[in-house]
């Protein structure tokens, strides 16, 4: 048999080590859930800034009143386990070191517990504690919570000895953070984006930015491009970028709403011009663009040209998977210029169109739609702030 006879295509390969994709989903999970802390410091002034991947996965200072602020060390946990969460599982990897940090979540939570301010906790996972530890989830101040209760008690019971020796450097122990942790079962990421979004949707109303659906999706994310550059900033030579504090997410919020509301304006051409134009596509280019745009504002009304369930499903796919693309653009994750991302966007049309169930939707209709995402500024082909 000759060499690689036998032997599966490179194109059904299954990978035999996945742990880069799901390293790359534990990330975009963390995202998502840095911008659920930015649109809660919009719902209220308590909570001052958000840190991402500086002393956690994502730290929130909140004001308490009082002589001192209160610092929240949140670790993300975006694995899919086959069980709920367990007290081994939140202890596996304890040392008995009483003041070295072992590899348990535990200890790594607790070891954050070294700043002047009073410490909090919270695990954000995708699955449920179990019955041990279910009572974390209720609020710090519960009944169920309060040492001697039957909750505590037992899980007090359950945490191993070599656990129970660790001290953070303010010299708490694991009654310290099981009294001071919150967990939040989250179930999906898709379920996580939807509470948030819905959130963000009551804030925007509240500061009298009213914006339909696909412009608020927008507003989202801009805010999740700011939670990946904050995760990718440098501690020492960009602090700053780091931390998003409640003015900036305030003014990221307005000022995005604002310009959509405007580029939104009937007979408005200027974004889709200039957003062409930043693209570096030609005048003949940009006519073609604007004869598919009209095209589609004037088909896409006639149920002939096209079914409309299936066309509103095209319209979706168009609008979440560009969003999508912009988002990596914006924060840096693709390393190309406006013109080879305007391609990549005609790309990801074409696979649209290919994966679409027949008859696919005609490609004069995948474009329209998107040209005009860009002419009502739901679409850029800069990244913010250029």
């Amino acid at each position: 048999m000759g060499q690689g006879q036998g032997l599966p295509s490179i194109h059904d390969l299954e990978p035999r080590e996945p742990g880069g994709e799901e390293a790359r989903r534990g990330f975009e999970f963390q995202d998502h859930v840095a911008v659920s802390f930015y649109v809660e410091m919009l719902e209220h002034d308590r909570i001052l800034k958000v840190w991402c991947e500086a002393e956690d996965d994502v730290t929130v200072v909140w004001s308490v009143g009082g002589s001192s602020d209160e610092v929240e060390f949140i670790q993300v946990k975006s694995d899919e386990l086959d069980q709920l969460w367990s007290v081994s599982k939140l202890c596996a990897g304890s040392t008995g070191s009483a003041d070295k940090v072992g590899g348990s979540i535990l200890e790594k939570s607790l070891g954050r517990d070294r700043r002047a301010e009073p410490s909090r906790f919270r695990l954000v996972t995708i699955r449920d504690p179990n019955k041990d530890l279910e009572h974390l989830a209720l609020p710090l101040e519960h009944a169920s919570r309060a040492p001697g209760s039957a909750a505590y008690t037992n899980l007090a019971s359950l945490i191993p000895p070599v656990t129970k020796q660790f001290r953070s450097e303010k010299g708490n122990d694991w009654a310290y953070w099981v009294m001071r942790v919150k967990w939040d079962a989250l179930h999906s990421l898709e379920d996580a984006v939807r509470a948030t979004v819905l959130r963000l949707d009551a804030v925007l109303w509240t500061m009298g930015l009213q914006v339909a659906p696909d412009q608020r999706n927008v507003i989202y994310q801009k805010l999740l491009s700011r939670a990946v550059s904050a995760s990718k900033a440098r501690r020492k030579s960009d602090p700053s970028g780091k931390c998003v504090e409640r003015s900036e997410a305030q003014e990221t919020v307005t000022k995005a709403a604002k310009d959509l509301l405007e580029a939104g304006l009937p007979g408005s051409t200027h974004t889709l011009d200039s957003g062409l134009r930043l693209a570096g596509l030609s005048d003949a280019a940009i006519r073609t663009a604007k004869d598919l745009r009209l095209r589609y504002i004037r088909d896409a009304r006639d149920t002939a040209y096209y079914d409309p369930t299936e066309r509103r499903r095209a319209e979706g796919e168009v609008e979440s998977r560009l969003n999508r693309l912009w988002a990596k653009y914006d924060a840096g994750l693709l390393a190309v210029g406006a013109k080879e991302f305007h391609e990549l966007c005609l790309r990801e049309l074409d696979s649209i169109r290919a994966e679409a169930k027949s008859p696919a939707p005609p490609l004069a209709l995948l474009q329209g739609s998107m040209y005009d995402l860009v002419a009502r500024g739901l679409l850029r082909f800069d990244r913010a702030g250029s």
